[in-house]
């Protein structure tokens, strides 16, 4: 009995296949993945950063965050993993969401904590300038 096409892997990493939650999933993945920029802030990247560090056009970043990217070929989707750093699981696994998501969230807590303390530093070292200035 021999297998038709279909029945076949498709090898191909450009070939693209669809899924649920790509648009949600990376979302959330940019709204935590902040860093502190030149003045203390929270900043995220920019639709150029996130297609630079992914390989990707800006275009293409903006239609898959608009929902408009209706199939993703499994080599811009390892794009996006290798930008966040995060494993391809993130896409199909809960629990592999769950602990991404918890390794995130603790990273954009200690950014939250360095912001606030770097915060209250300035402002003390501003109030000290001012008493022996």
């Amino acid at each position: 009995m021999s297998s038709s096409p279909s029945d076949e892997w498709d090898d191909d990493p450009d070939a693209p296949f669809a899924f649920t939650g790509l648009q949600r999933h990376l979302a959330r993945l940019r709204e935590t993945y902040l860093h502190l920029d030149a003045d203390g802030n929270l900043s995220g990247w920019t639709d150029q950063q996130l297609a630079e560090r992914a390989g990707m056009t800006r275009a293409y970043v903006q239609q898959i965050m608009a929902g408009k990217a209706d199939n993703l070929s499994m080599s811009k989707l390892i794009g996006l993993t290798n930008a966040f750093g995060v494993t391809p699981l993130y896409f199909f696994s809960e629990s592999a969401r769950r602990r991404v998501n918890r390794r995130l969230d603790a990273r954009l807590d200690a950014l939250r904590q360095q912001q606030l303390f770097g915060s209250r530093e300035q402002e003390r070292d501003a109030a000290d300038g001012q008493e022996h200035g």
